[in-house]
């Protein structure tokens, strides 16, 4: 029987749309015969003889051809029965309604016993709960029919059993790709109860359903940030792999469905809680001015110039001499800008005066981020003239170009590197640091009263999958199946998001006054070596190592790099005082440029462009007493 019943789903699978309603039509028609029958054989046994064998079967003519015709002609044949849902069972209930008005008017008309209110309300209950019965079957069975004919399917449990939870395990169903076996909530008054045969459970029964488990799909999208993070450290703790729902917003205002399933991001496992920007702090700096930012094609240059354009700028130049870079952040902003803005993408070099010069004249440049540099320490370390010149003489050009055009701020994106550098990268970035203050020293004690050029720093840490950050080694390592190579056990390093960045950058703009030295609060500094281990356990592998010997993936250490610190700080001296707000910091730090301290860069840029590398380190460790040349 249930070979035949198989049978009869492959045949509504895969026959054509013809033969599949034919088979429904005479399904519906036995259903209604049956029902009508049964009516007859109540009439019977109440002794009512209201009906007898000659009546039923005239009225079982008639009773056909009215339900098939109201059927048909209301969409009965035309909804698919693996989606059906509440509105269908509804609408049979609907149409069987109407189906038992024709039949006693029909009866009344042609004569026929009245059956009595109970028995024609009996009557619409058979016919709908079988029809309804018979389509949950067909329903259930296609779906199981499909779910077993899949090539694999995933065994997952749902963290999260309210209606997000609930959603997904429906969408699962039909995508035939997974099996949901349990869910988990943090409610007590959830545990131990069911939704669709699967058990709901607390956090702690994970274990015991482990060898199970491939995978925890988590679908609680108004969790808060600290809850979550807390639940993703639990899991991840487990090596098991994490797959995420989408957010309320990307759900209404972008359209995404439940179960666009993304993995779990590496900044869901950062020890810091994410403060909303201030929306005013963001908006009167940036709205109907034209800004330029340098290297806008790079890590933070993009994404500093994806946050600025939702700030409606009058006018935004995006300023790269990477021309891949350059289309590829301006092909992302035209999908996101607005008509009011202007957006401007320029192949440039920022030590090209003379076009600096042209940019600026032409557009009115009110803003600028200085955001290109060189910053992978090795290569720096490496090629050092190059460094240097890419980050120190740009600086130094771009604030003579801004003074020049009466530009209203510069901010300098600087390095946590440039605090006390060991290596040759953290030193340009440090005298990038002085050239800046020592720019704003000459503006404020200029005699000018107005159109004055306020030029601020913004100085942080690692930003999280940045062309320069460990994340995305670590992930391209650990899609090769290892070794994830880490320096030293205990090299530490602040991180950051992107977005977060970008928005604490643009805030820390709209409060400077000249001078400023603005700090980013990076939260704890996180071991390089506890994020690998965390980012393998994301994955779902395993850490090879003393005690696991068996694991999936090592971690090796390969020694500190030439001129890599251990430790990373953001503060050279003195104090960091509050701001507006809670993790914008200003600091302190005197003008310690010397009176020949112009005159040196001029002699630091003519050893440049000799090439000469001995005495370019040389006046760099004058200019930057706190770095020793280790080249």
């Amino acid at each position: 029987m249930n070979k035949f019943f198989n049978k009869l789903i492959e045949i509504l699978l895969i026959q054509s749309t013809k033969k599949r309603r034919l088979i429904l039509i005479l399904a519906d028609c036995f259903l209604i015969s049956s029902s009508l029958w049964t009516i007859y054989f109540f009439s019977i046994e109440e002794s009512s003889k209201l009906l007898n064998i000659k009546d039923t079967f005239e009225l079982n003519i008639i009773l056909l051809l009215i339900g098939i015709v109201i059927y048909s002609f209301t969409g009965q044949y035309k909804s698919l029965i693996k989606y059906l849902n509440s509105k269908s069972l509804y609408n049979i209930l609907f149409r069987n309604f109407i189906l038992t008005l024709l039949f006693s008017s029909f009866s009344n008309f042609l004569n026929y016993p009245f059956l009595g209110l109970k028995l024609y309300i009996l009557f619409w209950i058979l016919i709908s709960n079988s029809i309804i019965f018979i389509r949950l079957i067909i329903k259930d069975s296609i779906l199981n029919l499909e779910f077993n004919k899949s090539y694999k399917k995933s065994l997952v449990a749902i963290y999260g059993a309210g209606e997000a939870g609930a959603r997904l395990a429906m969408a699962l169903k039909l995508s035939n790709k997974w099996k949901v076996v349990l869910f988990i909530d943090d409610s007590p008054n959830l545990w131990d109860r069911y939704i669709n045969g699967i058990p709901i459970k607390p956090l702690k029964y994970i274990d015991s359903f482990r060898p199970k488990i491939e995978k925890v799909l988590l679908a609680i999208p108004s969790l808060n940030f600290n809850r979550r993070r807390k639940i993703i450290n639990l899991l991840v703790e487990r090596s098991i792999p994490i797959l995420s729902i989408p957010s309320f917003e990307e759900i209404t205002d972008k359209g995404a469905k439940i179960d666009n399933l993304k993995p779990i991001q590496i900044k869901d496992l950062l020890y810091r809680d994410q403060v909303e920007p201030n929306k005013s702090l963001l908006e009167k700096g940036i709205k109907n001015l034209t800004i330029l930012v340098t290297g806008a094609g790079g890590s933070i240059g993009s994404e500093l110039t994806s946050q600025i354009i939702k700030l409606k700028p009058k006018k935004i130049i995006l300023f790269e001499r990477n021309e891949p870079s350059l289309y590829k952040i301006s092909k992302e902003i035209d999908n996101i800008k607005n008509d009011s803005t202007i957006v401007n993408p320029v192949i440039g070099d920022t030590l090209n005066n003379n076009q600096l010069t042209k940019i600026f004249c032409e557009s009115e440049v009110d803003l600028v981020f200085h955001c290109a540099a060189y910053k992978h320490v090795p290569m720096v370390q490496d090629n050092p003239i190059s460094g240097i010149h890419n980050n120190v003489i740009s600086t130094y050009n771009l604030c003579k170009v801004c003074i020049e055009n009466k530009v209203k701020k510069m901010i300098l994106i600087s390095s946590d590197k440039a605090v006390r550098p060991t290596n040759v990268m953290g030193a340009s970035k440090r005298l990038s640091e002085l050239i800046v203050k020592g720019f704003a020293h000459k503006e404020n004690i200029s005699k000018k009263t107005n159109n004055k050029t306020c030029f601020s720093m913004v100085r942080f840490g690692n930003v999280l999958d940045s062309s320069g950050s460990v994340v995305p080694l670590f992930r391209e390592q650990i899609a090769k199946g290892g070794p994830l190579t880490v320096t030293h056990k205990n090299v530490e390093r602040f991180f950051m998001t992107m977005p977060e960045a970008s928005q604490l950058v643009i805030q820390s703009s709209i409060m400077a006054e000249g001078g400023d030295v603005f700090l980013l609060d990076m939260g704890k500094p996180i071991k390089i070596s506890d994020l690998a281990n965390r980012m393998i356990k994301l994955s779902g592998l395993t850490v090879k190592n003393k005690d696991n010997p068996d694991g999936d993936i090592e971690i090796i250490y390969t020694g500190l790099r030439k001129g890599e610190k251990l430790f990373e700080e953001l503060l050279i001296d003195g104090k960091a005082y509050p701001t507006n707000h809670p993790l914008i910091y200003k600091a302190k730090e005197e003008l310690i440029n010397s009176n020949d301290f112009w005159d040196k860069i001029s002699t630091l840029e003519k050893y440049i462009k000799e090439q000469d590398e001995y005495n370019t380190l040389k006046i760099l460790s004058k200019l930057v007493p706190e770095w020793t040349n280790k080249n």
